[in-house]
């Protein structure tokens, strides 16, 4: 279909949503405070199975007759509980987490939030572009653990990567493919343990794969609903060495021998930054963020970004005091 490279890359940047695109024009009207008003001469119902995916509603093709996305419900029905504020927290956090997570180097499915009307009880709605690139289909965290001979219930960081070097090596994709997608998942992990994902099950991460080129990327981090200590689902939390689940000392301690993880870790630090966050998930989804919210979240925040780098400085004062009992032990 693509002649060389050049076409295919030209191909893929078509492809590229962002706010600046989904106007009323090209695709939806959009409310006073960012919300898309979906109309159905906007879309064409899709025939893909959303059977797969957790909450989904349907796929639609947009009116470009190109563009696939993804409406979904934003809660389940563990959420049903939920009082109006954890509400509003679990739904802006599918607009507010994807900027957290390029701050953390992480790509993210970008959310728009669709407004209510009749036929959705006045429910808001949430909108994802479809993540896949041309001849890529998603395989799920599940089906690599069960290929690679692993438990699909599996939950410790280190033995999923090690599943993971050992299906895509199965699957005969490229070297630095796999070095790249192991350490992609470490920092999806540790972005993860910061937001304090609390449902972190195996169908919530995958690879994509293309066979023809027998290449592979990381997925996209999806299904934001259970962060920011929303709601009471606690099933699902991956596993430091020492078994604990929310510890950021203890993934440090893990991980931090690594020395590309350490730069990672300092250049986290160096880039966090709640009120640029906040800033860019407005003008990359047009949604307002409602003051009250914006506060929990700059609260929030506040206390995971101490915990964090005071974590890493105890890691960093434990490494010089081990390394000069070593230097005085030689002497």
């Amino acid at each position: 279909m693509f002649k060389d490279r050049e076409t295919y890359k030209a191909y893929l940047d078509k492809q590229e949503i962002n706010n600046s695109d989904l106007d009323e024009y090209n695709y939806f009207q959009h409310s006073k405070n960012g919300e898309i008003i979906i109309k159905n001469r906007d879309y064409n119902i899709s025939g893909i199975n959303v059977e797969d995916y957790t909450n989904c509603i349907k796929w639609i093709l947009l009116k470009d007759n190109r563009t696939m996305a993804l409406l979904k419900r934003p809660f389940g029905d563990v959420y049903r509980n939920l009082n109006k504020g954890q509400y509003d927290i679990s739904l802006y956090n599918n607009i507010l987490l994807p900027q957290i997570a390029k701050q953390f180097q992480n790509e993210s499915a970008m959310y728009y939030i669709v407004q209510g009307n009749e036929l959705s009880n006045n429910m808001r709605h949430l909108l994802t572009i479809d993540f896949k690139s041309e001849n890529e289909e998603l395989i799920h965290g599940e089906e690599i653990l069960e290929q690679a001979g692993g438990n699909i219930n599996e939950l410790n960081i280190q033995n999923i990567v090690a599943s993971i070097k050992k299906y895509l090596t199965n699957a005969k994709m490229k070297s630095q493919d796999i070095t790249a997608i192991k350490r992609e998942f470490i920092k999806q992990s540790f972005f993860n343990k910061f937001v304090k994902q609390s449902d972190e099950n195996n169908h919530n991460w995958g690879i994509l794969i293309n066979r023809e080129d027998n290449r592979a990327r990381i997925a996209p981090i999806y299904d934001l609903d259970c962060c920011c200590d929303v709601g009471t689902l606690r099933k699902h939390f991956r596993t430091n060495q020492d078994g604990s689940t929310c510890s950021i000392s203890s993934f440090i301690k893990d991980f931090g021998k690594y020395e590309w993880f350490n730069t990672y870790i300092k250049e986290v630090l160096e880039d966090f930054d709640i009120n640029k966050a906040i800033k860019t998930s407005k003008n990359a989804t047009g949604i307002d963020i409602p003051e009250n919210i914006q506060e929990h979240y700059k609260n929030f925040f506040g206390e995971r970004y101490y915990e964090l780098k005071s974590a890493y400085q105890e890691y960093m004062m434990e490494q010089q005091n081990k390394q000069h009992e070593e230097e005085k032990a030689e002497r």
